[in-house]
């Protein structure tokens, strides 16, 4: 990392979400092998972050740098519970969940029955 201050905040964010198979928190290094996939993000200084569904659609992280406010925007933005990503509905209402999978409640009672 560029900024030497940054990397303890970001190692333990990484750290923290090395088993979610839903994310994935990394670097790459513009200076060496990472050169072209930073060129095709326009990535021209150091740090920059990135996120997105993939690394064809990346959107530029424009808040905080410390491993708070990273890992506040991980559960807020990148975690949110959705059809994709069930292990993030802890927090919804199991009477809920048929509507974010799309499904009748009938379908999920017959999925999950009592």
């Amino acid at each position: 990392f560029y900024c030497q201050d940054i990397k303890p905040a970001w190692d333990r964010l990484a750290s923290d979400h090395k088993e979610n198979r839903n994310l994935l928190i990394g670097f790459v290094d513009c200076e060496g092998n990472g050169a072209d996939l930073c060129a095709r993000h326009g990535v021209v200084g150091v740090p920059s972050y990135r996120y997105g569904e993939d690394s064809t659609s990346l959107e530029i992280y424009r808040a905080g740098q410390t491993y708070e406010t990273f890992s506040a925007f991980v559960f807020e933005r990148l975690l949110r519970c959705s059809a994709n990503n069930l292990e993030a509905c802890v927090d919804v209402a199991w009477g809920e969940l048929w509507k974010l999978l799309g499904i009748t409640k009938e379908q999920l009672d017959s999925i999950f029955p009592d």
